[in-house]
């Protein structure tokens, strides 16, 4: 279908200005030159050999795509127009521009000028307002109409490029559950450690309260669990050493059986 039309559309491709303001109007005449709204997969590969990189990835497809594609119709028109507009009103990022008194007309006519998706659009202006409030450019830098700057950028390059650092909506909002998160984690963790403190220090405590008291039950169990050699030590540490293991295992098995006596009776 398409290869009678092959060699006059490569030498169209070939012969076009990628610098040249006119580049949605050039593209427009290829994917419009007998060919639909529909570049073939072949063709659309060989135009990609000779796109920029921050456009060969956005050559259309499919006629659902809206790369460079100028509305002609009044419902193309309208269609962008609200499209825009939801863009411009809802998006988190572009409040900046909201405050500014942008408009879904003025965005129309840059994507016109630079033959930029919306979607490409929306992009170079979060990293403009990125810079302009981030990064705090509009302060730090000569710039007495924000407009104009953006403009003068993408005029140049097509679009605003994202600046070093740069961090979307979506960025920060991970970055802040992912703080969130690890400040209950360390709360938690905080938690933890003081519990396991207090079960210490009631052990300790219950420890030091046993040996005080050698006619105690508790301390006539755990001594009796000591082999001759501990029973027999004149070394204060060893035997409290040797004591305070027997301790631990007969609280240990006090806590099982309370653990089993719950489980039994629920």
């Amino acid at each position: 279908m398409y290869g009678e039309n092959d060699k006059l559309l490569n030498r169209k491709i070939k012969d076009i200005n990628w610098d040249s303001i006119l580049l949605a109007q050039d593209l427009n005449n290829i994917f419009d030159f007998k060919l639909g709204k529909q570049l073939p997969n072949h063709l659309a590969d060989h135009l990609a050999d000779y796109l920029p990189n921050h456009l060969a990835d956005q050559i259309p497809y499919s006629s659902s795509s809206s790369f460079l594609k100028v509305p002609t119709t009044t419902k193309e028109i309208h269609n962008l127009t609200k499209s825009i507009e939801e863009a411009l009103a809802n998006h988190p990022e572009l409040g900046y521009w909201r405050q500014k008194g942008l408009t879904a007309k003025q965005i129309e006519q840059w994507m016109k000028l630079t033959g930029a998706t919306l979607n490409n659009m929306v992009k170079s202006l979060c990293h403009c307002r990125f810079e302009m409030v981030d990064l705090d450019h509009e302060k730090s830098k000569p710039i007495e109409n924000v407009f104009n700057w953006f403009f003068r950028v993408i005029e140049r390059a097509g679009f605003y490029p994202a600046p070093k650092g740069y961090k979307s909506y979506l960025d920060k909002q991970i970055e802040l559950e992912k703080q969130a998160l690890a400040e209950q984690e360390q709360k938690l963790k905080e938690l933890r450690e003081i519990q396991q403190a207090k079960i210490d220090q009631e052990r300790e405590l219950a420890f030091r309260e046993m040996m005080n008291n050698p006619e105690g039950e508790l301390y006539q169990t755990c001594y009796n669990r000591l082999n001759h050699f501990a029973q027999k030590t004149t070394r204060i540490e060893l035997f409290e050493m040797a004591m305070r293991k027997a301790f631990d295992e007969v609280t240990a098995e006090k806590d099982r059986e309370m653990v089993e006596a719950a489980e039994k009776s629920g």
